[in-house]
């Protein structure tokens, strides 16, 4: 785990990335401005990848292992999405796995069929995570269209009635960076998975 989040390290610190610079730089995703000149030639759907792997690695990168499966050059400046079958960012620790999945995808029809069951499974498929007595799992999105919220939420209680500790929660993209930015994540999803638990439970 060590080398994966080391590369990304390196990158903050060759190009001098902080905290407020990528939040800018994902902010800018879809615009042609790039605050980090550099990375513009990187294809937006990669970029948002990239760039949340970056504000994890500033922000948890002391707590956690950050691992992107997507694929990168020596640098680590990525050039190719993770290969089928992975999820997208993997986030662990030894007893805590998280599975962060972006997506560009706007159109409710395609995020419903390709951002869901395929998402879901990669947290069940992987299995060198599967001993990790909590797992987590993000969805991020430009937006999140209330069928794959529901989708997630129907996922949430499926799993924590079948006694997986499991918390899952669809993110909009602003409301991840600022999550993020606040270390609050492991806390929304687990404070997600009570109200939804609740509000099924009537």
């Amino acid at each position: 785990g060590a080398e994966y989040t080391n590369k990304i390290s390196s990158i903050i610190s060759s190009y001098r990335i902080t905290e407020k610079i990528i939040c800018e730089s994902l902010g800018s995703i879809g615009s042609n401005k790039s605050p980090i000149a550099e990375f513009s030639e990187i294809p937006d759907p990669l970029k948002l990848e990239f760039y949340i792997s970056i504000l994890i690695a500033i922000k948890y990168g002391d707590e956690f292992y950050i691992r992107p499966n997507y694929k990168a050059d020596h640098v680590g400046k990525p050039y190719a999405h993770a290969p089928g079958g992975r999820g997208d960012i993997d986030v662990y620790s030894p007893d805590v796995y998280w599975l962060i999945e972006v997506t560009l995808i706007r159109n409710k029809d395609q995020m419903l069929n390709t951002e869901t069951t395929a998402v879901i499974r990669h947290l069940h498929s992987s299995k060198e995570f599967k001993s990790r007595s909590k797992k987590y799992l993000s969805l991020v999105a430009p937006m999140i269209h209330q069928d794959t919220r529901e989708f997630f939420e129907y996922s949430l209680v499926k799993h924590q009635r079948e006694g997986g500790r499991i918390h899952i929660k669809a993110y909009p993209l602003d409301e991840f960076v600022k999550t993020t930015v606040e270390k609050k994540n492991l806390e929304d999803m687990e404070a997600h998975t009570q109200k939804i638990l609740a509000l099924f439970s009537k």
